[in-house]
């Protein structure tokens, strides 16, 4: 088998080396080409991977076709681009409303099946959301997002706005359009509603796993308690996971998910430590969500931060995972400025190799697609995120950006870069940090069940970086992909191998242009 020489991405060219064999190779002395930094493929970190998914809230039926511009056909769109990006895990948020409007009945020990709204265009929405991860062997995570401020599950009334028993007592509002319930037995029965209609009813097999309560950190920012790692705001989270836990075993439940736990926001590690010092005897893996990197972000910076999490979540033998991340370009909770910039692209899979490298096991991108949360949202409200934008009409009362689209569901550059990670990497690989000493420059190896490698580079820097893996004894021939701004594709289809490569002289070579991303894919 002829096997080519180094591979060259660079503008100012590179010259072609010698072929060799495999055979021969692994009795060869290891040769670095004139200008190539040794790479070397560093002990796996002892962590294998969950998934790589996205954040798929349930909207497109029941918040966004509703407004008009968003066409029920338009589905199809979604379903074909979750297809070809090969998402391997949707997150998916759901509301205790939409499913009991009004309390079931005063015992919260006991479900009145019949006072539920099953078919609620809400629920309706989210089976859709759900038929779609059935389908395509995508695995589920719901997280029930917290109690509304002013939704009555628990009164008859809906009107009812101050005394009884609501979710969240009237007049202890919080910073937050959903925060933690102070009715966690009542919270406990809804969930465990919605489970045993989805999972043992409707049999939704894809549904892995369950979290309670988004950011809990800040949902519990209630009766103007602030976010200091007060006892008492943890100690009503912790109550309601134990509630949950007690009645998911009770109705019988409890083996068919998993707890995913902690949920906590960006530097709240404390709250990631207490979640797993008072309840790790119930959760079954942990997650934090984060938003405080960007391109001026070092790698030993994003490095530090996930050794954290993963310096607490270690000895529990339990995954941590990556529930939310973009970057730290935030302007409000509906938007990030450097979502259209083909860089962000770059910056989601250095992150995602620096979280990978300490002891992450997956990650979930939010979010994956443009759109409203709400029916009578503002546009200002309007979740714009996504791996690609809604129906062009959406963007309307934003002359500007609305002029820069082109067509209805255009595609942002990230949905390549993103789409690299999780159409390449597969589930239960082990994952081997690349030694390399660049602020920039984050690499890592994936070794499947198989015993096929992959080998990810992400370079954020100023200048070019030229690798030459080194591997032990390990060879072979790989495909090439490469995100890079001169050759992103045009439509759904994500990208292709541009080239195939092997090991020379026991290294395999690369060069890596500024603000480029490679895979390298063993055949």
């Amino acid at each position: 088998m002829l096997l080519s020489a180094v591979l060259c991405l660079s503008a100012f060219g590179c010259g072609q080396g010698s072929t060799v064999d495999d055979n021969n190779n692994k009795n060869k002395t290891e040769l670095i080409p004139q200008g190539y930094i040794k790479t070397v493929v560093q002990p796996a970190t002892g962590v294998k991977t969950d998934t790589i998914g996205v954040e798929f809230d349930p909207h497109f039926f029941s918040q966004n076709v509703t407004r008009g511009n968003v066409k029920a056909e338009d589905w199809d769109i979604v379903v074909n681009r979750v297809k070809e990006l090969k998402v391997q895990k949707f997150r998916i948020m759901i509301l205790p409303e939409w499913l009991e409007p009004l309390n079931d009945d005063s015992d919260d020990s006991n479900i009145n099946w019949d006072a539920l709204t099953v078919n609620s265009v809400e629920m309706q929405s989210l089976y859709k959301v759900l038929d779609l991860a059935q389908e395509n062997n995508i695995e589920v995570n719901l997280t029930l997002w917290g109690a509304g401020n002013y939704v009555s599950l628990i009164d008859g009334d809906t009107n009812a706005l101050v005394g009884g028993k609501h979710f969240l007592a009237k007049n202890n509002s919080a910073n937050n359009w959903v925060v933690g319930s102070k009715y966690p037995k009542e919270f406990a029965e809804n969930f465990s509603m919605f489970v045993q209609l989805l999972v043992v009813k409707k049999n939704y097999t894809c549904i892995k796993e369950i979290t309670p309560i988004n950011e809990p950190d800040w949902s519990y920012q209630i009766d103007n308690l602030t976010d200091n790692g007060r006892p008492g705001i943890f100690k009503d989270y912790a109550e309601l996971c134990r509630e949950l836990d007690a009645r998911f075993k009770k109705d019988g439940i409890r083996d068919k998910v998993l707890f995913n736990l902690s949920d906590n926001t960006d530097n709240a590690q404390y709250w990631l430590e207490k979640t797993v010092d008072e309840l790790d005897d119930i959760a079954d893996k942990y997650n934090s969500h984060t938003y405080i990197f960007g391109y001026e972000t070092k790698n030993s910076t994003i490095a530090a931060w996930q050794a954290e999490n993963y310096r607490i979540v270690k000895y529990t033998g339990k995954q941590h995972v990556i529930g939310e991340f973009g970057s730290n370009r935030v302007s409000g909770s509906t938007r990030q400025l450097d979502v259209d910039l083909y860089e962000r692209g770059v910056l989601l899979v250095r992150q995602m190799v620096n979280f990978f490298n300490n002891g992450a096991a997956g990650t979930s991108y939010w979010t994956l697609l443009d759109q409203y949360y709400k029916r009578g949202a503002t546009y200002g409200e309007m979740m714009q995120l996504g791996l690609w934008k809604s129906a062009k009409e959406d963007y309307r009362e934003d002359p500007i950006y609305y002029n820069t689209i082109k067509k209805d569901y255009e595609i942002r550059p990230m949905y390549y870069a993103y789409g690299l990670m999780s159409r390449l990497i597969e589930k239960n690989s082990d994952i081997y940090p690349l030694e390399i000493n660049d602020d920039f420059v984050a690499g890592t190896a994936f070794k499947a069940p198989d015993g096929k490698w992959t080998y990810v580079i992400a370079n954020g820097g100023k200048s070019s970086y030229k690798a030459a893996i080194s591997n032990g004894d390990n060879f072979g021939d790989f495909d090439l992909y490469v995100y890079s701004q001169d050759t992103l594709p045009t439509g759904d289809i994500g990208i292709q191998a541009s080239q195939e490569l092997s090991f020379e002289n026991r290294v395999l070579s690369v060069e890596i242009n500024q603000n480029t991303v490679v895979v390298l894919k063993q055949k």
